[in-house]
């Protein structure tokens, strides 16, 4: 392990490496990091490059459309610089698919899979799954997947296993109205699959999903390798969206975010804007794990022919903040403030610069075709590559079905870029792009939408520094695809804190909720140095420090590995103390990534006997009462938008849930009748509610209790 400067103290309490990174380093190269071999999960810097992908062709559609011979499900691989690739597609529900390819350097191949194995389109929800179709190589490999029945069609970029990680957010569409597309179901939905045996996952689903799974409430399932779940909303409800559900495992996994089968924008703003008609399409896109989302993004609406003419109407931008407080400006002016897992939509009619205050998803989404048939397109969902994953060198796939007759990709790129940029071996000229408004970290951009032709094609330039994003769309007779079409995906961060609802006292110290770290890359990541920054100078007085809690002779997080550690205090507190919380940290090679920060706050709060205690994170306190039998709490908390109460009945009883202000007054009666026994997640959403210090009261006349919980109300 190579000799890294020692970094100045932070903190008075910070993660001291010193011989135990020497120690880690020994262990990592005795065997810890082998151990993962047979997924090849080790290797270089993550991209789109690989040698192992997991693909899965959600449902699209009702089962069968009304021409059945032109339904297939489509995989394309190039190779990269190899002498000689041998390339293997299998899948775990068809034991004798077993698609052998050796290609050449700079080679490709499209194998139309369902022309033989027609049964790859998942159709289950909320159920494991087999229907994941694996492709290995012997050497790195690009590999994209394509979706496609009458008039409903999307592609995708696959992610290889380097490039996959282990948390994830959803970004989807609401359900389509099913009563005017004659009954069929058109869900929301998204699909998990696995690369290792013993994946466990936990899925919060931002909706309710189509068994039952009530939004907010986390449910978890085992996969083995090569299998899936595929959850969808009831398809039933007009307008209920998956996006933003949170997807967290314990081992590397690939996600899919989907719909059926939608109009963009809803019916509801057809009718106002005057469209008539409303036509649908398929939209899935292979979602990128959270340590690679970035915050300054390039994007322009599709040109719909050869003429690049612009739609009227536009497309539609989705954004999916990953923390609160997240600022989002549109070429420079401000456009929405998101909590995390929010996210909010915006039709767009020219080329913008999105910038955001902390790491977002972006979608760009094609609009409904305005005619219902002249004209070219319908929806399609591609995620937007950060310009910070910016690449110099791409191979991607224009569709060889003669449907769409409009081909194109666009190029974002610096402006010291422009005039370098080849596309299959031609120089394309600085005078073919558009320059844009605004700078993005003193760099000004441009943009160029190519027409192109079907078949493989590669965009690169000579100069590693002189990198560009692509994502590349077909638009045909009301249907279309579009993808990103490459992204370096190298991780700019790597810890994701996680807030636990518990609290204790240590040697007269008040300790905090433990503040869990959760690596999401799909590498070991050494922790550097944690720091509680308080946003008033003073409260440092208050001497809250760091007792950390991870294991003592690694001193790093293995894939998808949790860890946690407590901020202090050694007085007792009369009112809140708010800062924020930084945890540095590195790779294996000595890749710095981003700090993992979030805002905290102690509250003060007073236990049954009376006396004081520090209460951080959701707020909460524990005690020997039934309150702990019950499992009486809430999530998140402090709250903004919503929060969950959870509880677990031991026998059926009546129950009362109400909110209660600190003058004793009932603020909201939650929930009150007669629940069976077990375990229950009830949505309490904020509306008109002020800031404020509240306490939760469960109360069972039957069960003879009354049990409280902190909750904490804060923008």
């Amino acid at each position: 392990m190579p000799a890294r400067a020692a970094k100045p103290s932070r903190f008075s309490a910070v993660f001291s490496l010193g011989v135990r990174v020497l120690i880690a380093a020994a262990i990592t190269f005795l065997g810890s990091r082998y151990g993962r071999a047979q997924c090849t999960l080790m290797g270089p810097p993550p991209s789109n490059a690989g040698t192992e992908f997991l693909l899965c062709f959600e449902r699209n559609s009702d089962i069968a459309r009304f021409d059945q011979s032109i339904e297939y499900c489509e995989i394309d691989i190039a190779t990269l610089d190899a002498p000689l690739t041998t390339i293997t597609i299998t899948s775990r529900r068809y034991p004798t698919l077993h698609q052998v390819f050796v290609l050449g350097p700079r080679d490709t191949v499209t194998w139309r899979i369902s022309d033989i194995w027609p049964d790859l389109w998942i159709n289950s929800a909320d159920t494991i799954d087999d229907r994941v179709v694996k492709v290995t190589a012997t050497s790195p490999i690009i590999c994209y997947g394509q979706n496609r029945k009458e008039a409903t069609a999307d592609g995708f970029l696959a992610l290889p296993v380097s490039s996959c990680g282990t948390e994830y957010r959803i970004m989807s569409y609401g359900n389509s109205d099913f009563s005017n597309a004659g009954g069929l179901m058109m869900p929301s939905q998204f699909a998990v699959a696995a690369f290792l045996p013993n994946t466990t996952v936990t899925i919060t689903p931002a909706a309710p999903t189509a068994t039952g799974h009530p939004a907010g409430a986390p449910f978890t399932v085992t996969l083995d390798a090569g299998q899936c779940i595929q959850v969808q909303t009831d398809g039933t409800i007009v307008g209920q969206d998956l996006t933003g559900s949170i997807v967290s495992a314990t081992e590397p996994v690939a996600v899919f975010g989907s719909n059926a089968r939608t109009e963009i924008p809803t019916s509801f703003v057809h009718f106002f804007s005057g469209i008539s008609g409303t036509s649908r399409d398929m939209l899935l896109e292979q979602l990128p794990p959270i340590g690679v989302w970035g915050k300054n993004f390039v994007l322009a609406p599709l040109q719909i022919d050869a003429t690049t003419t612009i739609r009227a109407e536009g497309d539609l931008m989705r954004a999916l903040a990953l923390k609160d407080n997240t600022v989002i400006t549109v070429n420079g002016n401000p456009w929405v403030t998101l909590n995390a897992n929010g996210f909010a939509d915006s039709l767009f009619h020219n080329p913008l610069v999105v910038s955001a205050t902390s790491p977002i998803l972006l979608g760009e989404y094609a609009h409904t075709s305005s005619t219902g048939g002249t004209d070219n397109g319908d929806p399609f969902m591609a995620i937007v590559p950060p310009l910070d994953e910016s690449f110099n060198d791409y191979t991607f796939f224009a569709s060889n079905d003669p449907v769409y007759t409009v081909q194109k990709v666009i190029v974002a790129t610096d402006a010291d870029a422009m005039s370098s940029i080849r596309f299959d071996n031609i120089t394309l000229p600085a005078s073919f792009f558009t320059s844009l408004p605004v700078s993005v970290g003193g760099k000004t951009y441009a943009i160029l939408e190519l027409s192109v032709a079907p078949g493989a094609h590669r965009l690169y330039t000579n100069q590693s520094t002189n990198a560009f994003t692509i994502l590349s769309y077909g638009l045909g007779s009301v249907t279309s695809y579009g993808y990103t079409a490459g992204a370096l995906m190298k991780p700019l961060r790597a810890l994701f804190i996680h807030a636990q609802p518990t609290i204790a006292s240590r040697k007269n110290r008040i300790v905090g909720d433990p503040i869990q770290l959760h690596n999401i890359l799909n590498e070991q990541v050494y922790l550097d140095e944690a720091d509680f920054i308080p946003d008033d100078p003073s409260d440092a007085r208050f001497d809250i420090h760091v007792a950390e809690q991870l294991d003592p002779i690694s001193g790093f997080l293995e894939i998808g590995q949790s860890s946690a550690l407590h901020l202090m205090c050694n007085a007792q507190l009369a009112r809140p103390v708010s800062g924020r919380i930084k945890i540095y940290s590195h790779t294996f090679n000595w890749h710095d990534l981003e700090p993992a920060e979030q805002p905290w706050t102690f509250y003060p709060n007073v236990n049954p006997n009376g006396s004081q205690a520090a209460v951080s994170g959701d707020g909460q306190q524990t005690s020997p009462t039934m309150s702990s039998q019950l499992n009486f709490r809430n999530y998140p908390n402090p709250f903004g938008l919503a929060t969950t109460i959870s509880f677990s009945m031991p026998e059926s009883a009546d129950v009362s849930l109400t909110l209660v202000d600190e003058l004793g007054r009932v603020v909201r009666n939650i929930a009150t009748g007669e629940f069976t026994a077990g375990a229950y997640n009830i949505r309490l959403d904020r509306h008109d509610l002020p800031n404020g210090f509240y306490h939760c009261e469960l109360r069972s006349q039957k069960l003879g209790i009354l049990e409280k919980i902190a909750i904490v109300a804060t923008e």
